[in-house]
């Protein structure tokens, strides 16, 4: 009998001292699964990110491109404007008192398609790799 109790009591104290490493070991590998699987998820994101930025890797300054893209786009609206106001399609008093406005339009229309011809070529030159700025404009 003694035997038996003291085999009982050798094997509780030993399951009492693993207990505490087997949950750390636990708790462990969890946290490393958990990492794993957040890591894949990241660069699963990431990957999709890449596929749907429409400008590509290799293209530089994209910031650049969509503000002059823009700047152009705003350019030719305004020219575009100014002429509807100075044939007479739009009517407001102050357009009708300063037919001077016609003219400008034009010129702010005709002068956007060249500035955007000029730095496609410069853009190509240097090998950007942007898509045409006149397909903002027209």
């Amino acid at each position: 009998m003694r035997k038996k109790i003291l085999m009982g009591s050798m094997l509780v104290l030993t399951l009492l001292l693993l207990m505490p490493s087997i949950s750390a070991l636990q708790q462990k590998t969890i946290e490393e699964k958990t990492f794993t699987d957040l890591v894949e998820k990241f660069d699963d994101d990431l990957k999709e990110i890449k596929e749907l930025n429409n400008l590509g890797d290799d293209v530089k300054f994209p910031n650049l491109y969509e503000f002059l893209a823009r700047f152009l786009a705003l350019r030719f609206f305004r020219g575009l404007m100014l002429c509807l106001f100075g044939l007479g399609f739009m009517e407001f008093a102050i357009y009708e008192k300063f037919p001077i406005f016609n003219i400008r339009g034009v010129w702010l229309s005709i002068s956007t398609f060249f500035i955007a011809d000029y730095i496609d070529g410069i853009v190509e030159k240097l090998g950007w790799n942007w898509e045409p700025l006149t397909d903002w404009i027209g």
